[in-house]
């Protein structure tokens, strides 16, 4: 007859050789029916078992009861968090919020960051993904600032995503870096945000989605509202140069507007607008470039830009502001008079290149390539020079931009990532008829 020693040493020989479904009928003769001769190493057994046969409900009672036996024991109190990640927070379902913030308190009271064997930074990196979408702020805050990014790991994932691609996903770190940064700038928070930032551009070994121009980003934009103005210009010029990006361009206008430099601010603006995006994204720049037209003394761009705001929220059905009503009546915009969102930009592209290459001198040449992506290209001219350019920048039908067309263009900065340098593109180009 086998006696409860031999029964724990049989159970502990089975753990330790991972034959944990060999295990566990063993635990649990124990731990039903001689517990008055178990302790919290046998509970803990039992419930490590559990959890790598996935019972996790199980495994989870059963370290309630070696908690309450010995609340110190911290094998258990691992096993314990553990259990509650997987029933509580890392299961696919509607989430009810509280109870999920319940249990991830929990998990943080049990273990500790620094503990290779936890779940605690797996659940405040879960309790932040949950606060990304929708975005709040404060509660990203709140639940980040319980760890320590420097701690966090640094490792890359890569997986083969369905279509045979090799991804590779951001660290632990990054991910972390890149939330909080996002969050504090949001809260004002201005004065953190850039050491955070800061920290993140010389902590992280490698990174995704060009969060390392994200971080310079929001570290300008917090010196710029913090009023660091002059500080901020050259530190988004220098963006600028990396990623010619309209929503750039857009703060850099807004910056020199208020530096009191209305040309500059309306050479980044008509950037921003000829740019590539959408254009329901681009409300906050028309609004913006309205604002400066009238303060140029340009009533009918003015009016023009203010129309467009107008006609797209119209056609989206989206709010119109009071405000949006009385500039419309300042300026005697009648809506039955504005033209359809559609052909209102067509007619403002036009203006903005006028405006834009107004006084700047008009160069020839004939297209040389089209690059395989079919995205860009070269265009020579007859000096032999050549000049890189990007096809949305092709005034015409797509279907006459072939090698050989004759074109006029004009030359704007450009900055070339694979040499890692500034260079001057063709931009605006235009069929010769």
């Amino acid at each position: 007859m086998t006696t409860v020693n031999e029964l724990k040493q049989q159970a502990q020989q089975f753990r330790k050789e991972k034959r944990y479904q060999d295990a566990l009928p063993l635990y649990r003769d124990l731990w039903e029916n001689h517990r008055e001769v178990c302790n919290e190493w046998d509970g803990w057994g039992y419930a490590f078992c559990l959890s790598k046969q996935k019972q996790f409900e199980r495994a989870l009672a059963v370290c309630r009861e070696v908690y309450r036996i010995a609340p110190a024991f911290q094998l258990n109190n691992n096993a314990y968090a553990w259990a509650i990640y997987h029933t509580e927070i890392a299961v696919e379902r509607v989430r009810d919020e509280p109870r999920f913030l319940k249990a991830a308190d929990a998990i943080l009271k049990l273990c500790r960051q620094d503990d290779p064997y936890s779940p605690y930074v797996r659940t405040v990196l879960a309790v932040a993904k949950h606060f990304e979408k929708p975005f709040s702020a404060q509660m990203l805050v709140r639940w980040l600032t319980k760890v320590d990014g420097k701690k966090l790991r640094d490792e890359t994932f890569s997986f083969t995503d369905p279509n045979g691609k090799r991804r590779e996903m951001a660290s632990d770190r990054e991910r972390y870096y890149a939330a909080l940064s996002k969050a504090l700038l949001e809260l004002e928070d201005y004065q953190l945000c850039i050491a955070i930032c800061r920290e993140a551009l010389n902590e992280i070994a490698t990174f995704h989605y060009d969060n390392d121009l994200w971080f310079q980003w929001r570290i300008a934009l917090s010196k710029y509202y913090l009023g660091d103005t002059h500080e901020a210009i050259p530190m988004l010029e220098t963006l600028l140069q990396k990623r010619r990006e309209w929503f750039i361009q857009h703060k850099l206008a807004e910056m020199y507007a208020d530096a009191g430099d209305s040309e500059k601010a309306l050479g980044y603006a008509l950037d921003a607008a000829l740019n590539r995006g959408d254009t329901d994204k681009k409300l906050k720049l028309f609004g913006f470039m309205a604002e400066l037209f009238a303060q140029l003394g340009r009533t009918e761009d003015a009016k023009d830009h203010l129309a467009l705001v107008y006609r797209i929220r119209k056609e989206r059905n989206w709010k119109i502001s009071n405000e949006l009503y009385r500039q419309m009546q300042e300026f005697s915009i009648a809506e039955g008079d504005i033209p359809t969102g559609k052909n209102l930009v067509r007619r403002l592209r036009t203006r903005w290149n006028a405006i834009k290459y107004e006084g700047q001198k008009q160069y020839r040449g004939t297209i040389s390539t089209i690059l395989p992506n079919g995205k860009a290209g070269f265009v020579a001219t007859d000096d032999g020079k050549s000049y890189y350019f990007r096809v949305n920048s092709f005034n015409g039908k797509r279907k006459l931009l072939q090698p050989g067309l004759a074109v006029t263009f004009y030359l704007a900065d450009g900055f070339d990532a694979k040499k890692g340098r500034a260079t001057k593109n063709a931009v605006n180009l235009s069929p010769i008829k």
